[in-house]
């Protein structure tokens, strides 16, 4: 069980969904407060703010990612890279979206 919250008003109402032990990932630079739940793991990702340092707040998501995929496990960094081409219809979006990867990839390994 998983939840990427990237507002207040979702992690409040999604966040008694979790079962115990679950992962709660939200953007902190967006939501002020932390989570309640003393039985969930919890990571707080500064998505927005490392997207506009990149250039482009789209890219919060993007960052999300990464750091899911450093904290789970579940997937490697360099086999979403690979996906990339295939997935972005807008070809120029590639390499920033490598680059939010990386960057979300790289704060979920050091959190």
């Amino acid at each position: 069980d998983v939840l990427m919250a990237f507002n207040r008003p979702s992690m409040e109402k999604f966040e008694h969904d979790l079962l115990p032990g679950a992962l709660l990932m939200y953007d902190s630079t967006i939501i002020d407060v932390a989570p309640t739940r003393g039985d969930i793991e919890v990571l707080a990702v500064p998505a927005t703010q490392m997207a506009e340092e990149l250039g482009n707040t789209r890219m919060a998501n993007t960052i999300m990612v990464g750091a899911y995929l450093a904290k789970t496990g579940i997937l490697s960094q360099a086999a979403l890279e690979q996906t990339l081409p295939l997935s972005l219809k807008r070809k120029n979006l590639i390499e920033a979206n490598a680059k939010a990867l990386a960057a979300g990839f790289s704060y979920g390994q050091s959190h």
